[in-house]
């Protein structure tokens, strides 16, 4: 081996032999990954507290339905929304997007079926001038039978609440996901 390939061989080793620096160099290999994966755990624990203030504000408002009772100065509606928009505000920039629905049905079986008709044709669906039982009194046929509004005594109200909001950290845009939706349902029987 000649002179200058053995210094070569020395320099080499003694580049190989330096450990100084590895512990920074593995940080910062290393912190990206649990940067993200913080970023993730955050993320999620928003998601579940926002989840939880949701159902939490469902629960309340169907349990004040359940009542019947009207507020002074307020309609029931009103109240009921109220109560929602209290708890899930906070989670968003305009409480007008908060979606709650209210069906009316006469009975547990009666949820999410369509309006009874006339299978005239026989083709299973329900078609253009086929007679049927406007359950509901809205005058068209519907695929849900539930009527608007918050039902009288020992009626079955379905409860639904939905909105949308953005990502609180904006991590899973990196992913495609921006938003986050929003739902909750809960089926009670007025007193």
């Amino acid at each position: 081996m000649t002179r200058r390939g053995a210094h070569m061989l020395t320099d080499t080793r003694g580049i190989l032999a330096n450990t100084g620096g590895i512990a920074a160099m593995e940080f910062a290999m290393v912190f990206p990954v649990l940067f993200l994966l913080l970023l993730g755990v955050v993320e999620m624990g928003f998601v579940m507290m926002i989840d939880a203030s949701l159902e939490r504000a469902v629960r309340d408002a169907s349990r004040y339905g359940i009542t019947g009772a009207a507020p002074d100065g307020a309609t029931r509606t009103e109240r009921i929304r109220e109560m929602v928009e209290e708890r899930v505000a906070r989670w968003l920039d305009n409480p007008s997007q908060i979606t709650l629905d209210t069906r009316v049905y006469g009975a547990f079986d009666n949820i999410g079926e369509p309006e009874p008709f006339t299978d005239l044709n026989d083709n299973g669906t329900r078609d253009a001038g086929e007679p049927y039982d406007d359950l509901n009194g809205d005058g068209v046929w519907n695929s849900d039978m539930g009527a608007a509004g918050e039902g009288g005594r020992e009626e079955i109200v379905v409860y639904t609440v939905e909105f949308n909001r953005p990502t609180v950290t904006g991590i899973l845009s990196l992913v495609g996901i921006d938003r986050y939706d929003f739902s909750r349902r809960v089926v009670v029987q007025n007193e």
